[in-house]
């Protein structure tokens, strides 16, 4: 959005440019040189003070506001990968505690992981995701608790 901002204020900025530009040539054509040069330095100061206008008053505060946003968006970001983190976490805790994953575990928890590394989240989780996809899979846990089970009767 700041783009579009930035490209309209610089479009009215070059209109003004033009129509100043057209007003100095007409004005040359009527007046005397030394006049005209009076005019033009007055009209050049006139310029320059619409320009420094427009610069303090709209170009500046949108500068600004996209400083904020970067800022607030760094923020964001931080708290982000410090959400993923506490969920990968978590997410790991339970799956380590029922003794297995799910389909559908390690499919949330390999989307979260993705977006933890693409948001900048460090090597911390790496170690944890291989222990993540060591754990077994819910098939392979139910078909070794079967067994188990199936030794302790014969």
């Amino acid at each position: 959005m700041a783009g579009i901002i930035s490209d309209i204020i610089i479009g009215a900025i070059g209109v003004l440019v033009g129509a100043i530009v057209l007003d100095i040539y007409a004005r040359l054509k009527a007046g005397s040189k030394k006049a005209i040069e009076k005019k033009k330095k007055i009209r050049t100061a006139e310029i320059r003070e619409t320009v420094n206008t427009v610069m303090e008053e709209i170009v500046q505060p949108l500068l600004d506001g996209q400083t904020e946003i970067k800022n607030k968006l760094a923020t964001m970001e931080d708290g982000m990968v410090a959400t993923l983190r506490n969920d990968l976490l978590h997410s790991y805790d339970f799956c380590a505690k029922q003794g297995y994953r799910t389909a559908e575990d390690t499919q949330n928890w390999t989307h979260m992981y993705e977006s933890y590394k693409a948001l900048g989240g460090n090597s911390f989780v790496d170690s944890l995701r291989v222990d993540f996809l060591e754990l077994p899979t819910e098939q392979e846990f139910r078909r070794t608790q079967n067994e188990k089970f199936n030794e302790g009767i014969h």
